[in-house]
């Protein structure tokens, strides 16, 4: 499915609202939308608009998803996952949820997010890709954590996905998707990112966000 979305608003924060055009693989339209947003920048109303489009494709169980905006910033974000996974225009929630992505380029031509391409195999049937993690940290109460990991097994070379103390398996992702981690990886590093709408702005420290500096 290609979808063609854009947002505006008027006063950059002002009345926004965003719309698009969904074409099938043969070129025909298939589905459209328009939505009024309220009070707005316009980079949060091209962000909502493609928030829509995600969802047109999910309900039309289309295979594939092909966006296209004259907003660099908001395709670039969405390419390289760094939009909330606590996202109620995708999942209808604010829960915390797991997901996974790859690319063997840094996103410029492959990988994608969850299962939306072929790349990462889903295995585990007790702990599906999108998982509500049913506990998160509060402020001034009681923490939590979890184990995630990653290892190449010694056999297959594929890239195995675990998490908790156990190391349950939760998927793989095969070594045909990557160049150099097909034979081995000189490290891993574990990290985190903190998104801002509004690329003139600098992103928050990571945090709970009660402090300002995280």
């Amino acid at each position: 499915m290609k979808i063609n979305f854009d947002g505006s608003s008027l006063g950059n924060p002002g009345s926004a609202g965003a719309g698009g055009i969904a074409r099938d693989n043969e070129g025909q339209v298939c589905n459209s939308f328009s939505i009024f947003l309220d009070i707005k920048k316009i980079y949060k109303a091209v962000f909502e608009a493609i928030m829509v489009a995600i969802l047109l494709a999910k309900d039309s169980s289309a295979r594939g998803l092909w966006i296209v905006s004259d907003s660099t910033e908001v395709v670039s974000a969405v390419q390289k996952n760094q939009y909330p996974l606590v996202n109620p225009y995708l999942y209808g929630s604010t829960n915390t949820r797991l997901f996974t992505s790859w690319t063997k380029d840094n996103h410029q031509a492959t990988g994608c997010f969850n299962t939306a391409c072929s790349g990462f195999v889903h295995f585990s049937a007790d702990i599906p890709l999108d998982y509500v993690f049913p506990q998160t940290s509060k402020m001034a109460k009681e923490q939590y954590d979890v184990s995630l990991g990653v290892y190449q097994h010694n056999i297959t070379k594929v890239w195995n996905l675990v998490i908790n103390d156990d190391e349950q398996l939760i998927g793989y992702w095969p070594l045909e998707i990557f160049s150099h981690l097909a034979s081995e990886a000189d490290f891993i590093q574990w990290g985190g990112q903190v998104y801002s709408p509004y690329p003139e702005e600098h992103s928050p420290e990571m945090g709970s966000g009660v402090w300002r500096n995280g």
